[in-house]
């Protein structure tokens, strides 16, 4: 495969889970409703499907070029502090925010975050900087054949150990005797080799997955295919299971599932969703999502918080936040979402520009 070569259904993925994106910031779900919180639900297993995403196409790449990586590092670094810059600026404008020129310089160049900037989506971006920090290592490993590959299973079975299988036994133990009788916090540290791990595991499933997509479309076809509608069923079923035990309630009201990305039910709920998309049960509307979403998510990323943050500062905002329904999330998600795409097309026939957003 020609590492420019885009893949329509990883694009149509990527379409997907940005609107998801969206769709979870800025909430304007009423607090009593069950499908809203189905749907905020399912948020948490997309944000892992990014990761598979990138990992599918990462680790097809014949070739690594350390000068072509660094540049990639430092590019993703100076557009992490570009648009550090963009929220300051907009926060500054609306005479929100005053920084003195250390907290400036802090906030920017040292990714020091701030109680008056809402910068939490920056987030991934600082994590996806880290996991691809230890990319070189698991390009070599996975290129390098059997055992190199047998090397990265045996990783990712530690990963999967520490910050999955372990946090979901401790919650079901915790649960199941109303009470923390058994504290397995030590035992997860000896799995844990790396920060980040959950994320690296989903990066290398994608890996694994994109590169023995046709022996596993061989084993998982025709009606087999119902495995992945069900794995997405039975992971947001899981993960409402799991805030319901947490907060006591089915509904939403506006509570957020802390520590979402460690539990097997996130991993069963994002598989299920990758392979929605490699078995081609989306490829009705693939093109649809690639084009108008997925191939700019970057902008869509950076951009939707601030539009978000100037509609909450808006008189509009208050009007929806009084009349909104179910539905109005949806909407709100796919009207910035496109907003911000067309900006970043825009933006992507800017020469100095354009790698802010690409």
């Amino acid at each position: 495969m020609e590492t420019k070569k885009r893949v329509e259904y990883i694009d149509a993925l990527k379409g997907l889970c940005i609107i998801f994106t969206v769709y979870a910031h800025g909430v304007l779900i009423p607090d009593d409703s069950i499908i809203g919180n189905a749907f905020m639900t399912m948020c948490w297993g997309l944000v892992p499907s990014f990761f598979m995403a990138s990992g599918s196409v990462l680790y097809q790449k014949k070739e690594f070029r350390w000068k072509k990586h660094i540049q990639q590092l430092m590019t993703i670094y100076l557009g992490l502090v570009f648009w550090r810059f963009i929220y300051w600026l907009t926060y500054y404008l609306a005479g929100r925010v005053q920084l003195s020129k250390f907290e400036a310089l802090n906030y920017l160049f040292l990714l020091h975050d701030v109680e008056q900037i809402d910068t939490g989506v920056m987030w991934y971006m600082s994590v996806y900087l880290s996991v691809l920090l230890v990319y070189p290592i698991t390009w070599f490993l996975f290129r390098g054949g059997r055992q190199g590959r047998q090397i990265l299973v045996a990783l990712m079975i530690l990963i999967f150990c520490a910050e999955l299988l372990v946090p979901s036994v401790q919650w079901g133990l915790s649960n199941l005797f109303g009470t923390q009788l058994f504290y397995l916090d030590s035992i997860a540290s000896i799995f844990k080799p790396l920060n980040n791990g959950v994320m690296i595991l989903y990066i290398m499933l994608g890996a694994f997955w994109f590169e023995y997509r046709n022996k596993i479309e061989d084993k998982v076809s025709g009606k087999k295919r119902i495995v992945y509608p069900v794995c997405v069923v039975c992971g947001v079923i899981g993960l409402m299971f799991i805030k319901y035990k947490d907060f006591g309630s089915w509904a939403w009201e506006g509570k957020y599932e802390m520590y979402q990305y460690v539990h097997v039910a996130t991993l069963i709920l994002t598989v299920g969703m990758y392979g929605l998309f490699a078995s081609g049960l989306f490829r009705p509307v693939e093109h649809l999502l690639a084009r108008l979403f997925g191939r700019n998510t970057l902008g869509i990323y950076y951009m939707h918080y601030i539009v978000l943050a100037v509609f909450s500062w808006s008189v509009l905002y208050q009007t929806c936040m009084e009349h909104y329904f179910v539905g109005m999330n949806m909407v709100k998600a796919v009207l910035v979402a496109l907003l911000c795409s067309g900006i970043t097309i825009l933006i992507k026939n800017i020469p100095l520009i354009r790698k802010v957003v690409s």
